[in-house]
């Protein structure tokens, strides 16, 4: 099984406004809203590629049962809400036009109980699992209680994914990764080196190598991706395309690239397709369409990096 964790989820609400003018009235009549946050997004987009997994979050009070409802429309997406009564789920504001904006909510403050259910569903995980835990931290969640998370699952054998932007290079010198996956800002965070650019990220990767890290997926947005991991290492290029928004490009990357690997393709294969997903995710409104993904994978290129 495939589990996801969402650890601050959200209701992302889409407008459609070209030209935002600061200080006045700005009328829209574009928009729509949906069930998010990393772990969520990965989920669904696994659904679309008929891949099972079962969604974990924390869930707060009204919002929190719209995405409890939402969710239940997917028949590849088990869900597993955990109540958390210390607040509502936030609401992230995503403004798609000239200029792509996002008003992001910090997020309610997770209760002791609820952090505790989170645990205790982790001690139900098996051998061969795969576990992706993703996206930004709510108020008192924290990377001591991200690191809690990892090692219990890998207690249970469980082969960890990880995607949050707080952790440091010190913090997985305790854990035992499967797979990590960056984007090139939280890869310098992660390294707190600031030098760190397009030009030069692979002089880095052996850093995360050399701690517990297994494989790595770094996400270089339009430019593509580089992975790294088992004695091999692969640059992914996307062609150029019309751009709706960038917004789950990095969760359909990793989602996708995890689901091949689950479901028997070969680390090559996983690539190409998950670059495919990835870029016809930024072409699409909400989640891509299989036929959008066929159309742009002979278009994906993979370069082995001797």
């Amino acid at each position: 099984m495939i589990y996801t964790i969402t650890l601050n989820p959200s209701i992302d609400y889409y407008i459609k406004v070209d030209n935002i003018k600061l200080g006045d009235i700005n009328r829209f009549d574009d928009y729509h809203y949906v069930a998010a946050g990393k772990g969520i997004n990965c989920s669904k987009v696994l659904n679309v590629l008929g891949i099972d997994s079962k969604a974990i979050y924390f869930s707060g009070n009204s919002t929190g049962k719209y995405i409890d409802r939402h969710l239940k429309e997917y028949p590849h997406i088990s869900t597993c809400p955990i109540e958390n009564i210390s607040g509502a789920t936030r609401i992230n504001v995503k403004v798609i036009g000239n200029n792509e904006t996002a008003f992001n909510s910090i997020g309610p403050e997770i209760d002791e109980n609820a952090k505790k259910d989170l645990l205790e569903i982790i001690d139900t995980f098996e051998e061969d699992d795969y576990m992706i835990i993703s996206g930004s931290l709510a108020k008192n969640v924290d990377t001591d209680y991200v690191k809690q998370i990892c090692l219990k699952a890998s207690e249970r054998k469980t082969k960890v994914i990880l995607d949050v932007p707080n952790i440091k290079l010190d913090d997985l010198k305790q854990l035992d990764i499967y797979l990590i996956k960056p984007n090139i800002d939280e890869f310098r965070h992660l390294l707190d080196n600031d030098e760190i650019h397009f030009g030069n990220y692979r002089d880095y990767i052996h850093l995360l190598h050399e701690t517990n890290v297994e494989n790595v997926l770094l996400s270089l947005g339009s430019k593509g991706a580089y992975y790294s991991g088992n004695g091999k290492k692969y640059e992914v290029t996307n062609p150029k395309v019309e751009l709706y928004t960038s917004v789950g490009a990095g969760d359909s990357l990793l989602a996708s690239f995890v689901g091949k690997i689950v479901t028997g393709s070969s680390v090559e294969e996983a690539l190409k397709y998950s670059g495919a997903v990835a870029t016809a995710m930024v072409m699409s409104e909400d989640l891509p369409s299989l036929e959008s993904i066929e159309k742009v994978s002979s278009q994906i290129n993979l370069i082995e990096d001797i």
